[in-house]
């Protein structure tokens, strides 16, 4: 990481009062599906000022529950001083699966079976 992006990182997580209140864990919402067609790619973890914008998926919940999850995010980046966002660099994502009755992200190069 860049000495830059280390300060806004840093910058990002001061100004909203810490890391723990603007944390999304795809665990928080209903994984369970029948098909792949259930499931919709999501990031989980820490979220900045910026929200979303800067981030990339690593997990993956039922698309029904993608409303709650945006209103979890939004809140989430709400921030008392906006810093200068920089959008992510292009995702290299895996692919979501149904496994084993679970929504998951499957890694690129992840032989499993959907």
């Amino acid at each position: 990481m860049s000495p830059r992006a280390l300060i806004l990182t840093l910058f990002m997580f001061t100004s909203c009062g810490g890391a723990d209140s603007h944390t999304l864990s795809a665990n928080n919402y209903v994984r369970t599906c029948v098909d792949v067609i259930d499931c919709v790619p999501v990031y989980e973890g820490p979220v900045g000022c910026c929200g979303l914008a800067v981030t990339c998926p690593n997990a993956a919940i039922r698309s029904d529950q993608l409303p709650k999850y945006m209103s979890d995010a939004d809140q989430a980046s709400k921030c008392d001083v906006e810093p200068p966002c920089v959008p992510s660099p292009m995702c290299v994502g895996g692919r979501v699966a149904c496994t084993n009755g679970a929504c998951a992200l499957l890694e690129p190069t992840d032989g499993g079976a959907d």
